[in-house]
């Protein structure tokens, strides 16, 4: 029998290496009522004040149900549970633009943007939000802008009632012996600890054996033996109905330029950001969970049932749920944009180009700008897009060059650092993608379009042995992992 070849399986085989059924069932329903008033409130010597008050009401409503085969039956992937929630949010909400002065010297409108907003949330209560930000028309072509504003986000229903979705994450057991051997001295946490200590006696009684006075050599004989046989262990991952609100405060300021020139109309924009997230929505690491439990040594404590043992003595069933983390995200940088279009023999020639510089992304103090960390967490420090589109008659054709700048491996950089290789560890290579399209306006209705994404066929590096652009780390939001391929569309209209 050759299993590799066509039909050759018997049908009992095919029958058992079948799924019967592989469709998750997703619903979600939002319903909205909202009641918006705009309008003038009254004359400035600048002009009107403009003002808009509002009420919306939403409910969000999800229910998923994974297919049969998602739920653990399949080996090698993770089993995914079924969700269902309600939350509901009452909002009331003013705005008002303010102009300062008008048609003066250097200063053709300067004006204020304000704006307030109160929510409660059936899950998180009561927050207000609030922003305030200015413009200042220098003249025709110049134009300042800045906002300060204060946000919040409310955990969504997928946060709060997610069920214990499987996970394998990397862990290190503090309770391994001193080597992280087969032999070697009870440890915990890598330092040796005495027969009878607070810490043997934990460690004894996490992996389920007696701490009797004539039973400790032979446990003292396993804990010296004790060590972690793998480097991933079984945890669930839940939501927390207990969740609240993320904070933010973000301060943006930037420069307008828009001039109609002799060879073409010129837009161009900078604008600076600086954005702070304190207590952000997510898990704690497995070792976090792991070392609160080693911080009570109480195996009774809430801690320490969220990290259990299996009957070989191993980790396993970590029971993982997201929390408002401690700390704080921050982030700054630079967003430019420059346009420019004309009219070219016959036709319309526009380029468009986004340029992102980004200064600093830091998760708890330690900013990771430049960097690729883990399993697709990736913040270049430069990213463009360049789109030139030319339109002539009937027919438009476009490309479209991405550019994304190298990564440091975090987990290498940070290992290495201030050693000889330091200057030798591995980094995840700039790339560059170019996207081809041509469209055909048969008629007013109707239109074709052929595309080829990713044309020279680039690939994420994928040489690095912890480099998040390996193998099923590659952040797909960012890195193309098809390859080149084609699109063909047709449009009409009716």
């Amino acid at each position: 029998w050759n299993p590799f070849g066509e039909n050759t399986a018997p049908a009992d085989v095919v029958a058992w290496t079948s799924l019967q059924n592989v469709t998750d069932h997703h619903r979600y329903t939002q319903e909205v009522f909202n009641a918006t008033i705009t309008g003038d409130a009254f004359e400035l010597p600048a002009g009107p004040v403009g003002v808009a008050l509002g009420f919306e009401w939403r409910e969000d409503d999800l229910n998923f149900e994974p297919a049969p085969a998602s739920t653990g039956d399949i080996t090698g992937f993770n089993a995914t549970q079924a969700i269902g929630g309600v939350t509901s949010v009452t909002e009331f909400f003013g705005e008002a633009i303010v102009p300062l002065i008008a048609n003066a010297p250097f200063a053709e409108y300067v004006g204020l943007e304000l704006g307030a907003r109160f929510a409660d949330y059936s899950s998180a209560g009561e927050v207000e939000t609030y922003k305030a930000g200015g413009e200042w028309q220098l003249f025709d072509s110049l134009r300042l802008r800045g906002m300060w504003n204060v946000a919040t986000r409310a955990p969504s229903v997928f946060q709060l009632f997610r069920a214990g979705d499987q996970n394998f994450p990397g862990y290190t057991d503090p309770c391994r012996n001193d080597t992280g051997a087969a032999g070697g001295e009870a440890a915990l946490n890598g330092t040796p600890v005495a027969i009878g200590s607070p810490e043997w006696n934990f460690c004894a009684g996490w992996l389920g054996l007696s701490t009797a006075p004539g039973d400790q050599a032979a446990t003292d004989a396993v804990l010296d033996s004790f060590w972690q046989s793998d480097s991933q262990v079984e945890s669930f991952l839940f939501g927390n109905p207990n969740l609240e609100v993320e904070d933010s405060e973000t301060i943006t300021y930037g420069i307008v330029f828009t001039e109609q020139l002799p060879f073409g109309d010129i837009q161009a924009a900078v604008d600076y950001y600086d954005i702070t997230v304190q207590d952000p929505i997510g898990f704690p690491t497995t070792n976090q969970i792991i070392q609160r439990c080693v911080t009570t040594l109480n195996l009774a404590s809430p801690e320490c049932l969220a990290s259990p043992r299996i009957g070989s003595g191993q980790l396993g069933g970590v029971v993982n749920i997201l929390e408002n983390l401690p700390g704080e995200i921050h982030t700054e940088g630079v967003d430019v944009q420059i346009g420019y279009s004309t009219e070219l023999f016959g036709g319309d020639l526009s380029v468009n180009a986004l340029l992102s510089f980004l200064d600093e992304y830091s998760i708890s103090g330690t900013d990771y700008a430049g960097v690729a960390y883990g399993l697709g967490v990736v913040f270049p420090e430069f990213k463009s897009s360049l789109r030139t589109t030319y339109r002539h008659n009937d027919w438009q054709f476009s490309w479209q060059w991405t550019h994304i700048s190298e990564l440091d491996d975090y987990f290498y950089s940070s290992t290495y650092a201030g050693t000889p290789y330091a200057a030798n560890y591995p980094f995840i290579d700039a790339i560059d993608y170019h996207d081809f399209s041509v469209r055909w306006f048969a008629t007013d209705n109707v239109d074709f379009t052929v595309t080829c994404e990713n044309c020279l066929d680039q690939e994420p590096q994928a040489g690095t042995i912890h480099g998040s652009a390996a193998g099923l780390g590659v952040d797909t939001s960012l890195y193309d992992i098809l390859g080149r391929y084609w699109r063909f569309g047709v449009r009409a209209r009716f």
